[in-house]
């Protein structure tokens, strides 16, 4: 759920990781219907990276996109 309890959708989004200024990013595309998470995987441990999403959609066999959202600082467990 986002701040507001509301439940959130990644359905066709877009989920950018970068550690530093853009190096090491990790991006993953979800296609899944009605996916409400995703974990990312082989992140290391006690690290910082900064999160942005953007949704997408199909019509045609053209894609559109959204804007990319503000960088979202996290930091991983050990």
């Amino acid at each position: 759920t986002d701040a507001q309890g509301r439940t959130v959708n990644f359905e066709n989004t877009i989920i950018i990781m970068t550690t530093n200024a853009g190096s090491n990013t990790k991006t993953k595309k979800i296609k899944k219907i009605g996916a409400t998470y995703y974990k990312m995987t082989g992140l290391k441990a006690k690290k910082t990276y900064y999160v942005r999403i953007r949704t997408y959609f199909t019509s045609d066999g053209k894609s559109y996109y959204s804007a990319w959202s503000d960088s979202v600082k996290v930091k991983t467990k050990k």
